[in-house]
């Protein structure tokens, strides 16, 4: 059995589509959605209309619970001392949420936190930072003690989350942790939007039951720059070239 797994889409469409496509070719048909849907991108809401559609199992990320209670300092986040850098995220994610209707929104506040499932047999927990929060960030250079923090009672053999947009693959104890990476926003390395590159490329990963555990396939789909510009200046999002200059 295969399954794919999915995180951080940032309302970016064209490049949810291309892994759509890759799925396709490679004949995966399962996945799972480990969250951030909407915000950060030019298709808030036809991506998350894209992946209501895909009937696949999804949990809740930061983001998206940033949707359903826009932060009323995201409005005016220079008042904050938020970096200048920062500051274009902000106002994209302002708009997202003004993109988003009721029936999105009730999407949204119907994902769980946690999902357990099952891949041939082997027992994996979803989530989007860790199973004790959305906004846990877990690295290869984060301690195994701050890890086992996050992770708390937590038994399943393997564990699978995002946030962090950075493809990783962990042993913890007796527990390997999963990180695909992102399909809308893949870093460079660990960091803040704004702050770091974002690759061109979509990324995500396919995982294969085996005998002796769970064979890890991380994937990169190129993203073609042309039709995600097109994306962006017909959508109307605010800080569209900051947004484009990331991605080149």
């Amino acid at each position: 059995m295969r399954l794919a797994l999915i995180s951080d889409i940032h309302g970016n469409l064209t490049a949810l589509r291309a892994v759509l496509e890759d799925l396709e070719r490679r004949g995966v048909e399962s996945m799972m959605v480990l969250g951030d849907l909407a915000a950060g991108g030019p298709s808030p809401a036809q991506v998350v209309e894209t992946v209501a559609d895909l009937g696949a199992p999804v949990v809740i990320g930061n983001a998206d619970q940033a949707m359903l209670d826009v932060p009323s300092w995201w409005r005016d986040p220079g008042a904050v001392g938020a970096p200048a850098w920062s500051l274009p995220v902000f106002e994209i994610g302002v708009w997202c949420e003004e993109q988003l209707g009721p029936d999105h929104l009730s999407y949204l506040s119907s994902l769980p936190e946690t999902l357990d499932i099952e891949l041939g047999g082997l027992s994996m927990l979803a989530f989007h930072g860790s199973p004790r929060s959305s906004t846990d960030v877990i690295t290869a250079e984060t301690s195994d003690e701050d890890v086992q923090d996050m992770i708390g009672a937590a038994s399943q053999a393997y564990l699978a989350g995002g946030h962090t947009h950075v493809p990783l693959i962990r042993e913890i104890a007796q527990q390997t942790l999963i990180n695909p990476g992102s399909v809308g926003a893949p870093f460079e390395r660990p960091g803040f939007a704004g702050e770091v590159r974002v690759l061109a490329h979509a990324a995500y990963a396919i995982l294969q039951s085996e005998a002796n555990g769970i064979e890890v396939d991380f994937v990169q789909v190129p993203v073609h720059l042309g039709a995600l510009e097109d994306e962006a200046r017909s959508s109307g999002m605010p800080a569209i070239e900051w947004w484009l200059a990331q991605r080149q």
